[in-house]
This record gives C-alpha cells, structure tokens and sequence, in this order.
C-alpha cells in the first residue's frame, strides 16, 4: 500500500516474541530483538508507526504501518499505548539477548 508517497506494510501480527508483516505475496518475520527503535508519527492525518531494524529485511531497514485492527484504523488513543507496549518488550527482548551473550 502506497500513501504520501510511502510503501506501508499492509498487514502486522503481533507474534508475542517477533512482529509478522505481510506487504503482497511476502510475509516476514522480525524478532523483537532484531528491532532497532519504534516510534509513533503523529503529524497531520493518521498516526503511523515507524519500525528501524539492525539490518535490512526485504522490505528495507525501515517499516512503516498504520495500526488497524481488521481494516479498520484503530483509534488515536490507541497507537500511543501500543508503540509503548512495543518499546518495552523490544527492551526486554534486547536485555534478554545480552544476557545470553552474557552466559
């Protein structure tokens, strides 16, 4: 999907330890951990949120959606708590993998 002249993921699915994405026939898989920094736009118009990732899936280093909930636009109250529950959990994802590294 195509809008303001960027390419969205049509699709996310929180998969509790990774977020699935779907844009056309490609579905990927990104592990929290593998996930940089998430970060709620709120200029004009919709709330999107902006997703950097250490290195490059195939849809590049940078994903962009707009939180839906079964093609509906989920309310403006909503996205801020959501990229918070994202942050956290990619926190905790972060510590996890250096604690490991750690061992």
């Amino acid at each position: 999907m195509w809008r303001g002249g960027r390419a969205y993921i049509e699709e996310v699915f929180d998969d509790g330890d990774a977020l699935v994405m779907r844009r056309g026939a490609i579905h990927v898989r990104i592990a929290l951990r593998a996930i940089q920094r998430i970060e709620l736009e709120e200029g004009k118009g919709d709330g999107v949120i902006q997703v950097w990732l250490k290195q490059a899936c195939e849809f590049g280093e940078q994903v962009t959606f707009l939180p839906v909930d079964h093609g509906e636009l989920l309310p403006r109250r909503v996205h801020k708590r959501l990229v918070e529950d994202l942050q956290s959990r990619v926190r905790i994802a972060h510590a996890d993998e250096d604690q490991a590294l750690d061992v």
